[in-house]
């Protein structure tokens, strides 16, 4: 599942790229589902907890967030493809990740550093991160790496690979 979080949505350079990583995986005979999330209606988590608390996973805010996890618990793969924006990721991908908690029971569980909740859905699965931005070092990125190293391990999804591409609008005249 290849998740493009640019709030530009297909007008954007991080839709440029995940149009080649979209290509080069389907180059190799997988299936490939590719969200663009700036497509969907996405609401901010209300933190009410109703999810957990009549214990069915289900969020009371009706939007496109329920349908879009649907889709993402048959996905082996989970690529969050996004801009780098402020140090972090978009808003939009954020509401998205905020809103998978209703995917994990109230309950903490011990992690392997640190307790956890455990998820609902047993389904093995991996996750990669491609991020731009136009700043031209890589430590733009460091609080991103960190976010997705924390939320790998709240997941229970191993983070299998991460690509960031500072400068990335340069590449567009010279790939």
């Amino acid at each position: 599942l290849l998740i493009d979080s640019s709030p530009r949505g297909e007008n954007g350079y991080t839709s440029m790229y995940c149009n080649q990583i979209e290509q080069f995986i389907k180059e190799k005979d997988v299936e490939v589902n590719r969200i663009v999330l700036s497509k969907y209606k996405i609401q901010k988590c209300l933190g009410c907890f109703h999810c957990w608390l009549k214990q069915d996973g289900e969020c009371i805010i009706k939007d496109d967030a329920i349908e879009l996890y649907h889709t993402y618990e048959q996905a082996d793969l989970i690529i969050y493809a996004f801009p780098l924006y402020v140090y972090g990721v978009p808003g939009l991908l954020k509401n998205f990740i905020d809103r998978g908690v209703m995917r994990q029971y109230q309950y903490f569980e011990k992690g392997v550093f640190e307790v956890r909740h455990p998820r609902r859905d047993k389904k093995n699965r991996a996750f990669m991160v491609f991020s731009i931005c136009g700043f031209p070092s890589f430590s733009q990125f460091d609080s991103v790496k960190h976010f997705f190293r924390l939320y790998s391990h709240s997941s229970h999804s191993p983070l299998v690979a991460e690509i960031y591409r500072p400068a990335g609008i340069f590449l567009v005249q010279n790939p």
